[in-house]
């Protein structure tokens, strides 16, 4: 272990961990300190149950990871050299009511026109330009994610030059239920796009929560949804074997 170092990330979880790993691709001297026995986070596949049977303990699917350069170009080789892989399921996620009616989300279009068909043709239709609506509004998403925020005001300012920043702003000052409920009749299509959104861990009532079916909706029909092969921890486990292939050390069970 060095006596000195560039950078120090607290914690193992993925998102340190990426910072960890591209500073040491860049030649810093890296140190990741965890206060468990174990690396990832809520991104991490272990034994809970029986030895030889893992779990994926938290995260089960990676979701907005699979546009981010890191992946889409590949920028730390974590496909190419460190063995990570991705499933992507046509259909990942379905809900199923107390009757045994289902209705799934499908990574085609008019495969979930069709779904939702079975409960409103309206909505069918709604959904329709729902998805295109989201598909148009991706890029602009996508630009947000992956680089620096903008100042707020500045972002404001910008929307407001057009009808389709203000479009946008007008639904982000919204709650994801606002939208489900403006978009969508039937009492179970509109659960099953709250549930939906709901899997981002925030209340749909939420004020500022209305482009997330969107945002969700977006990216699932254009990247799907990533199933990592061997469990959810293989990302962090690909971090991890970048950062020592590059020279950067791991220290876990320690809370110094």
């Amino acid at each position: 272990m060095s006596d000195t170092y560039d950078v120090v990330a607290i914690g193992s979880g993925h998102n340190g961990l990426v910072a960890a790993a591209y500073m040491a691709k860049a030649g810093k001297k890296v140190l990741v300190i965890e206060r468990n026995d174990w690396i990832g986070g809520g991104v991490v596949t272990r034994e809970l149950t029986l030895p030889g049977f893992k779990h994926d303990q938290h995260s089960m699917a990676h979701i907005f990871i699979q546009a981010n350069p890191l992946l889409v170009n590949d920028e730390l080789g974590l496909k190419s050299k460190y063995g990570l892989e991705y499933i992507h399921p046509e259909t990942p996620m379905i809900s199923v009511f107390p009757d045994g009616q289902t209705l799934a989300i499908h990574t085609d279009r008019e495969k979930n026109i069709e779904e939702i068909a079975k409960f409103s043709a309206k909505d069918a239709e709604n959904y329709r330009r729902f998805s295109e609506s989201a598909a148009s509004y991706l890029p602009a998403l996508i630009g947000t994610l992956y680089t620096p925020p903008a100042p707020v005001g500045a972002m404001y300012a910008m929307m407001d030059q057009s009808r389709e920043g203000r479009e946008m702003m007008h639904v982000m000052m919204k709650s994801a239920y606002d939208i489900v409920m403006e978009n969508f009749e039937d009492e179970r299509v509109r659960l099953h796009f709250m549930r939906m959104v709901s899997e981002n861990l925030t209340g749909p009532e939420e004020k500022g929560t209305g482009i997330g079916p969107f945002i969700f909706l977006g990216f699932l029909e254009k990247y799907g949804i990533g199933v990592a092969k061997g469990g959810s921890g293989q990302l962090s486990q690909a971090l991890v074997d970048c950062i020592e292939d590059h020279g950067g050390e791991i220290m876990t069970g320690t809370s110094i």
